[in-house]
């Protein structure tokens, strides 16, 4: 697998056919494929969690403000 990944320069390999090269041997490389797939998955969860959790947020804001209001409206009277 390491001389699969390995670069192979020449003097009349060209920069750019060396990279088109490695991003080929990478693009086919699966080794690290499954620690990114539960990268993303764990990103996605996240990203959802914040989401729930910014409308609870935004519900509770609103329900305390209302207690507020009302406390203050019965002390006042």
């Amino acid at each position: 697998m390491a001389d699969s990944m390995a670069v192979k320069t020449t003097t009349h390999q060209s920069l750019g056919g060396m990279v088109a090269s490695f991003l080929n041997r990478l693009r086919h490389d699966t080794s690290g494929a499954t620690a990114v797939e539960y990268g993303l998955v764990v990103a996605l969860i996240t990203i959802a969690m914040i989401s729930a959790l910014w409308g609870v947020a935004e519900e509770s804001t609103r329900m305390w403000s209302e207690v507020e209001s009302r406390t203050v409206e019965a002390i006042e009277n």
